[in-house]
């Protein structure tokens, strides 16, 4: 009978020591797996830092840039390429990039996760201002000019064919006073006046120049105005503005004409490090040239593969 019960005490104490084992081995296995996990996401805290500096380095850039020439203004769907670690990507206003092109796979630029570098996109111009898709005015996606207050555009395109081009532009009246008038002055380059008119009230608080066939002459066959301003007096003015190829153009369809200043510059930067990217936009009144605000978008691209 001992034997037997010596059998049985030797057996539950061998499965004892198994499950102490399984146990340790349990605990052991779990912190490794923690252990990783808090390191991957040390890793990626990390990268994600070193890209938002790099995107904060791209916004420096575009406020430089933007200081040096208001008109400023990266090609559409392309952007500047800097790196910041190495001359891998020289900074020059020529080198651009498609700003949608995957970065890990790029020939000739390959993507190298141990580099900082940013992409750097800058825009001011617009379709129109305050006129919809099909040509009509829509007050509520127009601007304010406040009254006594000059509102200039700058930016005009020197299109490389010989056609003139206008602007096509309307005033709302935010009141009924009869003295209220907008000044508008076409500006040479040497800040001389080349042309000017004006926009009365005269009773009816909206005034468009399609329908007077009085769109402005912006680009004759031989020049092209540098600066338009336009002041409202006695009054707040909503505006709205689109250029045309005729003088009663509606600047939609077989009259569309080139862009025109939005009144705002964005700068869109994004910085790259390791597996993570981070996008600043910047916003910059064009009218008083103050900084609007800067705001934040934190994007990860895991397995790798940086892309736009």
């Amino acid at each position: 009978m001992r034997g037997i019960f010596k059998q049985q005490k030797t057996g539950s104490s061998i499965l004892m020591v198994l499950l102490i084992i399984s146990g340790v081995l349990v605990v052991v296995f779990a912190a490794q797996r923690i252990s990783l996990v808090q390191f991957s996401q040390s890793s990626r805290e990390e990268d994600n830092i070193l890209a938002y500096y790099a995107a904060k380095a791209g916004i420096e850039d575009g406020l430089a840039r933007y200081r040096f020439n208001r008109d400023i203004q990266t090609l559409s769907g392309k952007a500047f390429r800097y790196g910041i670690t190495s001359a891998r990507y020289p900074q020059t206003a020529t080198f651009e990039v498609d700003n949608n092109e995957d970065l890990s796979t790029t020939a000739g630029l390959n993507y190298d996760p141990k580099e900082q570098y940013y992409d750097l996109e800058v825009k001011y111009k617009v379709p129109s201002i305050g006129i919809a898709a099909n040509g009509t005015l829509d007050w509520a996606s127009a601007k304010t000019a406040v009254k006594d207050t000059a509102v200039e555009l700058t930016g005009f395109e020197n299109r490389a064919d010989s056609l003139p081009y206008y602007l096509r532009h309307a005033f709302q009246f935010q009141c009924s006073d009869n003295r209220a008038f907008v000044q508008l002055e076409q500006i040479t380059e040497g800040g001389q006046v080349l042309t000017q008119k004006q926009v009365r009230w005269g009773g009816n608080p909206i005034y468009d120049s399609m329908g007077v066939n009085e769109n402005w002459d912006i680009k004759t066959t031989n020049d092209i105005t540098t600066t338009l301003r336009f002041r409202p007096y006695f009054c707040d003015v909503k505006f709205a503005l689109i250029t045309s190829t005729t003088t009663s153009g509606s600047g939609v369809g077989t009259t569309r004409g080139p862009e025109i200043d939005s009144l705002t510059t964005v700068i869109i930067a994004t910085g790259y490090y390791g597996s993570s990217k981070r996008t600043l936009v910047a916003e910059v009144n064009r009218v008083s040239g103050t900084l609007i605000g800067i705001y934040d978008y934190n994007l990860y691209a895991g397995g790798g593969n940086v892309s736009r």
